[in-house]
């Protein structure tokens, strides 16, 4: 009935990147990444969950930034069965913490955690409504924390069938 399963496995790999200016190789560390996709019949339908516990790069001129505990989630149905690629419904992706440090930040690491995108796209007959949210809990400068920090946007009332011609 051309429903399905999709399974995306990254094993965890380590690499050594190369110098740069005459500097020190980098490296990148890669703890892996899994995803699995359930969708119905001709993709009207589709859920998906993922997840990639660390992600870490070293430009080996004192840069770092580490990425950890990257999740996402989605539920998603085609809004109009001659527009293949027009979606509703949710999407959230989560970290747990960036960090990024180096010589360029004057001795000022940057920290955010707990960090999460979500859009939520419901529709309700002819109509939408298109939410994004963008959050840190913690967003830290050296010492200061300017957290939590938040920027969200809406659109309320969208009529489908337009915004699919615009799309």
């Amino acid at each position: 009935d051309s429903s399905g399963t999709s399974t995306v496995r990254v094993p965890a790999f380590s690499s050594a990147l190369p110098a740069l200016d005459g500097g020190e190789p980098g490296q990148l560390s890669w703890d892996g990444f899994e995803a699995n996709v359930r969708f119905s019949a001709d993709m009207a339908h589709y859920t998906m969950e993922g997840k990639a516990p660390r992600l870490s790069i070293a430009d080996g001129q004192g840069v770092q930034m580490t990425l950890t505990g990257l999740r996402l989630h989605g539920d998603q149905q085609r809004l109009l069965a001659d527009e293949p690629m027009l979606y509703g419904g949710t999407q959230r992706f989560a970290i747990e913490s960036i960090d990024l440090s180096g010589p360029e930040l004057e001795g000022k690491p940057v920290a955010l955690k707990q960090v999460e995108y979500t859009v939520d796209m419901p529709a309700q007959g002819d109509f939408l409504d298109m939410k994004a949210k963008m959050s840190a809990q913690v967003f830290q400068i050296g010492d200061g924390n300017y957290g939590p920090a938040h920027y969200d946007l809406s659109m309320n009332h969208l009529h489908v069938r337009t915004v699919a011609q615009l799309y």
